[in-house]
Parts: structure tokens; sequence; C-alpha cells
């Protein structure tokens, strides 16, 4: 389903791979297998390349991975990475700017992925993008109307 997104944006990176990460998918949401692996793909690749570059795409659980590498990583790593693309994001909350509808248009629904609206409700903890990154033009945070499997609708 993604093929085409992912082929068209290496298509406009000069030299650029895709890279598939692995992690148990489970309803637990725990990434942290996914997230080592990411952080140090990163950390290794800047320290032999200073000058390259990263999309990141985040589909369901691997939006939680994300959301959670990116505020573990340093400001030279954060600087590297030029796109971030979550789909289905469970931990999805409103008022980002970052937050956007199947054309890609600002969205400001008060759509609450259904990890965020339990942590709501159990005054649980959201991973989040920090308010800087939210706002910088790099994030596209996107609510699907119509969900592959029923349950990455935004609530």
């Amino acid at each position: 389903m993604f093929y085409p997104m992912i082929k068209n944006i290496l298509a406009n990176m000069t030299g650029g791979v895709s890279l598939p990460v692995e992690y148990p998918a489970a309803p637990n949401q725990n990434t942290t297998s996914g997230e080592t692996f990411v952080i140090e793909t990163i950390t290794e690749g800047l320290y032999h390349c200073p000058d390259q570059k990263y999309a990141l795409f985040g589909y369901s659980q691997g939006a939680t991975l994300m959301l959670n590498i990116l505020v573990q990583l340093n400001t030279t790593a954060l600087d590297s990475i030029k796109s971030v693309i979550l789909v289905g994001n469970p931990y999805r909350t409103p008022g980002k700017t970052s937050n956007v509808d199947d054309f890609a248009l600002h969205d400001k629904k008060a759509s609450v992925g259904m990890f965020a609206a339990h942590a709501i409700s159990s005054n649980g903890t959201i991973p989040e993008l920090s308010r800087e990154l939210d706002q910088s033009g790099k994030v596209l945070d996107y609510c699907l109307e119509v969900s592959i499997n029923g349950i990455h609708l935004g609530i």
C-alpha cells in the first residue's frame, strides 16, 4: 500500500535507500528493539557520513516507534532528518501543526488516536513530537478517513 509513496520519496533523494525496521508488532506497542535499531542506524550513519539525510516513515505501531525515537535523538541527528511521515498514528492528538488529512491539508479536526484516547482517560503518557519539530514543516501526521483495517480512523 505504501510502496508507491516510498518509491516516490526515494526517486527524489539522490542515493536514497529504503531500510525496513523490524520489531514485534503487538497490542502493547513495545517498539524498543526497533527504536534501538533506528537510533543506532542514524548515529552510525552520521558518524561515517556526516552529510547523510534521512526520511522517516511510520505506519500505526511504526508511527509510535518514530515518535519514541524522535525524542531520543540529539540535535545533529534531528537536523539530518528531512521528513517524517506518520500514518495511522495511534497516539495522534489534535491541535498539532503536523496534523494533515488524506490530501496532506492541515487537519483541524479533534481526531484522537486510539492509544492517545486510552492514555488520556487513564492519565498515562503520550509520546509526542517536540513543539519545534511539530512546527518545523518536516512532519506530516496523516489521519485516514478510510482505515485499512478499521482501527486507524481518528476517533
